[in-house]
């Protein structure tokens, strides 16, 4: 596979597009639950809406003026500031990650989320969920075997011996499988909802950040999604898991 170019965010009044090889993606910075909604660029077939941030109850990141977004180049970074309700600063990165020359995967997208407080004993806790319909959920093992889980069937993965982290979605649009991963140094409880039939949507939601937050302190987590082709998917997911847990922190968010 030809290495491919640098992808850009683009941003204008609070929306975020991004196109990768094959796909266009947008994200609503004021309704960060919904996600990164991914759509074929060929045909605008939704893939689903991946990595979406829910923010604790009472927080309302489309709040007037409480949004700091940038981007920087294949980064779109988001800040929201402490509100009286969440005494927290939240930060948000999404970063596009195009294949290399040897990558089997057709695009990828980090999110690298983070915390902190000005107060002491906060409890800052957030969720990031994706949802996709899909004909099949399989569990990637960190030796690589792969498990498919029954249609409606929920899969409760906690830290600590939570294993590998990673779940393959095998997509409602012929030929193409997502998978979604947590770095193992950052998972606390994931929640995998397999679809109850085929095209049904499939959930993949991640409990961050369950312990108390001290004033000085920085929490962070990193996920990513990944989408790849059908051929041999548990052997791409499996590889992509392995380079994404082996890999430096970024500097971001």
């Amino acid at each position: 596979m030809p290495p491919s170019r640098i992808p850009q965010w683009q941003l204008e009044a609070g929306r975020a597009t991004l196109a990768l090889d094959g796909f266009f993606g947008e994200i609503d910075l004021s309704r960060t639950e919904a996600g990164l909604r991914v759509v074929l660029a060929e045909s605008s077939v939704v893939v689903g809406g991946l990595l979406g941030v829910e923010f604790p109850a009472g927080f309302d990141p489309g709040r007037p003026h409480g949004i700091d977004a940038r981007t920087r180049g294949p980064d779109l970074l988001a800040t929201w500031g402490a509100v009286p309700e969440t005494p927290v600063q939240m930060d948000a990165m999404w970063r596009a990650v195009p294949p290399g020359a040897n990558d089997r995967f057709l695009a990828a997208v980090d999110l690298v989320v983070s915390v902190r407080t000005e107060l002491f004993d906060v409890e800052p806790r957030l969720v990031v969920q994706s949802i996709v319909a899909g004909i099949e959920a399989v569990r990637i093992a960190a030796d690589g075997q792969s498990r498919a889980l029954r249609p409606g069937q929920d899969v409760l993965v906690r830290a600590p011996g939570a294993g590998a982290t990673c779940l393959l979605i095998r997509t409602a649009i012929e030929g193409l499988s997502y998978a979604e991963m947590v770095h193992p140094a950052d998972i606390h409880e994931s929640l995998w909802r397999a679809g109850a039939d085929q095209g049904g949507s499939s959930l993949v939601r991640h409990g961050l950040f369950c312990e108390r937050l001290e004033r000085g302190v920085i929490l962070r987590a990193r996920m990513r999604g990944v989408l790849l082709p059908r051929n041999g998917d548990a052997s791409v997911a499996a590889a992509c898991y392995a380079a994404f847990a082996a890999a430096d922190p970024p500097l971001g968010a």
